[in-house]
């Protein structure tokens, strides 16, 4: 049985091989091939004005006011999350907080610019959550509710990501989650809450 689907297999690999092959064209002969480039040689040099001029981008002159009215539009967009700067999770939480910074600090140096023009910068709105789960609840709610955030990171630790997880879904917001490995969270039909 193995011998045979080992056969098909390779049967069905040469079959493909061979189909997507093709025939290839024959190789010129030296000497007609240098026929070829002694003539071809004067039509380049007439072709490499027009080849300098196909280099240049094209410029479409219809819409130049509408094109120029939507380039360089900047918005922000707020990222809300807590960290435990306080409490048992405040070492590990303070890795996830400094490479959320450092993405942020990169990230806004250029901003990420859309296909109509627009410039995408980042703003975080951020709490210590000390660790606890009812303050992260409390927290994740004063960030959607007052502090408008568009999107939300999760604390670090399922614990904490669960709570969040809760209030995301309640609200409406998207969030990203980063230090929680439990899958319980996950497992809940949560449909704005994502893990990365």
């Amino acid at each position: 049985m193995k011998r045979l689907s080992l056969f098909v297999m390779l049967l069905a690999l040469i079959f493909t091989a061979v189909q997507c092959g093709g025939s290839a064209p024959a190789p010129a002969a030296p000497a007609q091939e240098e026929a070829k480039e002694e003539a071809a040689a004067p039509a380049q040099e007439e072709a490499a004005p027009a080849e300098e001029a196909a280099a240049e981008p094209e410029v479409a002159s219809e819409e130049p006011a509408a094109e120029e009215a939507m380039t360089g539009e900047e918005t922000v967009v707020t990222i809300g999350y807590t960290a435990s700067k306080t409490g048992s999770q405040e070492v590990p939480s303070r890795g996830q907080t400094h490479g959320l910074e450092l993405w942020l600090e990169q990230i806004n140096q250029n901003g990420i610019t859309l296909a109509d023009g627009t410039v995408v910068k980042f703003q975080a709105v951020t709490y210590d959550d000390e660790s606890a789960k009812e303050r992260v609840q409390s927290l994740y709610t004063t960030l959607v509710e007052q502090d408008g955030a568009n999107f939300l990171i999760s604390p670090y630790s399922s614990g904490l990501t669960d709570a969040a997880a809760v209030i995301a879904e309640t609200y409406g917001t998207t969030m990203i989650t980063t230090g929680a490995a439990s899958d319980d969270t996950y497992k809940k039909g949560l449909t704005l809450v994502y893990q990365l």
